[in-house]
């Protein structure tokens, strides 16, 4: 049987200003954190394929003994993953109409984000859920499959642990319009990522 859980929190808060300097002029500063969090716990009991399989695998008899590469019992996968990102938007609008026929708008802004995301995994063999142990494993050698059935090969290591990935960027953009009475559109508009 396996027995798999997870859980998942996120957090996300947003703010926003808007301050009119004047009927044409106006500013806006837009800012999000996010913070997420993810654990999750995947048990195979000893009776599970996974677990047998693997036991049986790396179990070597001779001469009257019996030898386990994993040890006997389940097998637990942990796995936790963290993220923490922030974004923030500044923006300059200007806007104008004049006798009702010729309408100007500029915009110009910058945007900037950054995110840092870690994560950890692990596996431990011959896992007890009832008293919470766990059993060595030579990670180092090779170790000879049951029957020569694989040959030899080492057991994976599989406890990964992510320091980090850090990611920035940074925008700049602005565009003009204009639109006279007829409603046709002209227009210029930049970005510039940096």
């Amino acid at each position: 049987m396996a027995d798999n859980t997870s859980q998942r929190n996120d957090l996300r808060l947003t703010g926003s200003i808007q301050y009119k300097f004047n009927n044409h002029i106006s500013a806006d500063v837009k800012y999000q954190y996010e913070s997420q969090s993810s654990i999750s716990r995947n048990i195979y009991d000893q009776q599970s394929y996974t677990a047998r399989n693997l036991i049986n695998l790396y179990t070597q008899t001779g001469n009257g003994l019996v030898t386990y590469g994993i040890p006997k019992g389940g097998i637990i996968d942990i796995s936790n993953d963290y993220l923490i990102s922030q974004s923030g938007r500044g923006q300059l609008n200007y806007a104008n109409n004049w006798n009702a026929k010729h309408d100007i708008i500029v915009i110009a802004g910058g945007e900037i984000r950054q995110s840092l995301s870690t994560s950890n995994n692990s596996r431990a063999y011959g896992y007890s859920d009832d008293i919470l142990t766990h059993g060595e494993v030579n990670y180092v050698d090779d170790l000879q499959t049951y029957d020569n059935l694989a040959g030899s090969s080492k057991i994976i290591d599989p406890a990964d642990f992510s320091e980090g990935v850090f990611t920035f960027y940074f925008l700049l953009y602005k565009c003009r319009l204009y639109i006279p009475k007829a409603l046709l559109c002209f227009g210029k508009c930049k970005k510039r990522r940096l």
